[in-house]
Parts: structure tokens; sequence; C-alpha cells
């Protein structure tokens, strides 16, 4: 009998999947989730601290804040408690990554089993799991692969439903993390190119009717995420008038060295791999010397399992 309600239930059973991964993984974080965040010393307590300060002081939704996570955060904060709801982003961001990582996979693929392994292997991409462990807003990656899922199923389907939901799941990628809020943006161009080269550039076939969806999502998608970067944007277009932003962070060019990426990151266990640190624990503090960079900024290994998958489906 349950065998036969998650048959009919996919979704239920993998749900259930990915909530006991996330328990075994971050373990015992269940037993301790008034006492305990799954976090190294660093950043993640100053994000605590920053949790405790919101449940009385008033917030400011304008960038650099990413809106809807500091909304979220005062209120589960007032809610539960800074601790709790630290907690919480950590639990469902395991959750959420890996269903939405099998949706999307899943319609790539049309295979479920290939949509659970491919949500798993987000899920556990060292990437995510070293910010998870020190930048709490970029442990969910399940907004901008909703947006992926929507942009794909937009393209298959192109009715009004789709479109204005791609577009909702990127205004929400933006307001929840404005860097994956840019790499949306760069997924949006890349896609909307390789569809115009494909057609050999014949925007004019493109349906009316479609085309109208598409304006007025983006009309609606650009106005929100304007209504809280409006102080950034004003001084983003006179910023040469200026030398210092209001709104707008300076970076300074030794930065660009620090937290540009290398090659070898993509391909190299990082120290923390189980199986390989050791072998590759020198090279990578050669690298943190040389650029003043930390670990946690300098771990973006893919794996080579999913590399070579990549290759093979491109083969």
């Amino acid at each position: 009998m349950i065998l036969d309600f998650f048959k009919k239930n996919t979704i239920v059973l993998v749900l259930l999947l990915y909530f006991v991964i996330a328990i075994i993984f971050t373990y015992p974080l269940v037993l301790n989730l008034n006492s305990s965040i799954f976090a190294v010393s660093g950043d993640a307590f100053g994000t605590l601290h920053n949790f405790w300060q919101l449940k009385t002081q008033s917030i400011e939704l304008t960038f650099p804040n990413s809106p809807i996570y500091i909304g979220l955060a005062k209120l589960g904060s007032m809610l539960f408690g800074e601790v709790i709801t630290y907690n919480l982003f950590i639990l469902l961001s395991f959750i959420l990554t890996g269903l939405a990582g099998y949706l999307l996979v899943k319609k790539i693929t049309s295979n479920s089993l290939a949509g659970f392994f491919g949500g798993l292997i987000l899920v556990l991409a060292p990437f995510r799991l070293a910010h998870a462990s020190e930048h709490l807003n970029f442990a969910d990656l399940s907004w901008l692969l909703f947006f992926i899922y929507y942009l794909l199923l937009s393209q298959e389907k192109p009715v009004l439903k789709n479109i204005l939901l791609t577009g909702l799941f990127f205004t929400i990628t933006t307001l929840f993390n404005y860097q994956y809020g840019f790499f949306a943006l760069v997924i949006l161009m890349i896609f909307f190119l390789f569809n115009l080269l494909k057609n050999k550039l014949q925007i004019w076939k493109v349906d009316k009717k479609v085309l109208g969806y598409l304006i007025i999502t983006a009309i609606i998608s650009i106005s929100v995420i304007s209504i809280f970067n409006y102080q950034a944007i004003k001084d983003f277009v006179g910023i040469q008038k200026q030398e210092e932003s209001q709104a707008l962070p300076i970076r300074s060019k030794a930065e660009l060295e620090v937290y540009s990426a290398k090659w070898f990151y993509y391909y190299t266990p990082s120290p923390d791999n189980p199986l390989f640190g050791r072998l590759t624990s020198d090279r990578f503090e050669e690298a943190e010397n040389q650029t003043g960079s930390n670990l946690t900024e300098m771990t973006l290994y893919l794996g080579w399992i999913p590399i070579l998958l990549m290759a093979y489906s491109l083969w």
C-alpha cells in the first residue's frame, strides 16, 4: 500500500529521501536545533548575530541587502529564534535544492532515477557545502534551478503561466541572492543567444502572443527588482562622477585577484575532500598564499563523475 502511494506520488518520495539525506549529512544537528548550527568559525556567527539583531531592529530591504532573504530571516528569528531559523535555512536548502535539481534533471533526461541522482549531486556539491558552512544565503540553489526549469519549460510550452513563472523565479533568485541573480541573467542571455543562432536570427518568426508574454513578464520582473535597487541603479549610472556610492559597494582591483576562480579549482578536489584532500592540500595552500583568498571561496570542484557524465552527454 505504501509502495503504491509512492509510485503515484513520486515527488513525495523524492522530498522524503532528500529530507533523510539532510538529516544524516548534518547529524546531530536535528537533535540540537536550538543550541548549535551547521557552520565553521567565521562569517556564519556574524550571520547568526545579525539574525539576533533582526528580532528588535528595523530591516533595510534595499541593495546590497537581499530583501527576500533578510525578510525571511527576520520573520523566522521573531517566531523561532535566530538559531532555529539559521538551521531551518540550512535544512531547507538541502531539501529544496534536491527537489529543484530533481525536477530539472528529470525534465532534461525524462528519467526519474537520473533526476534523483542529479539532485543529489547538486545537494552534495562541494561549492554548495563549503558556502553552506559559512555563507548561509549561498546554501540554497533551488531558486536558480527552478528558474532554469521553467525557462526550459517555457521553450517547450510557451504559454503565459510558464513564462510568468520563469519571470517569478528569476525575480526570487535575484532578490534572495544578487550573485545568483547575476548568474541567472547570464544563463538567460546565453539561452536567448543560442536560440537566436539556432533559428538563424529570425526574430520576426516569434509568435506575437508569446512575444507579448515575454515583454509583460520582463517589465514586471525588472520593475519589482528595481524597487529594491533604485539607489544602486542611480549610483551606478553616475559612478564615474563620484568616488563613493551611497548604495553600491566599491571593490578594489586587489579583490579581483582574491575572489577570481582559477581553472584548477573546478577539477581539483579541495583539501576537505575525504579521499583526495591530502593529495591536493599543498596546491591549495600555495594558491591561498599567492592570492590571499580562502578555502571557502576556492572550493569550486565539480566532481569527476559529473564532468565525465557531461562529456558523455555531449558526445
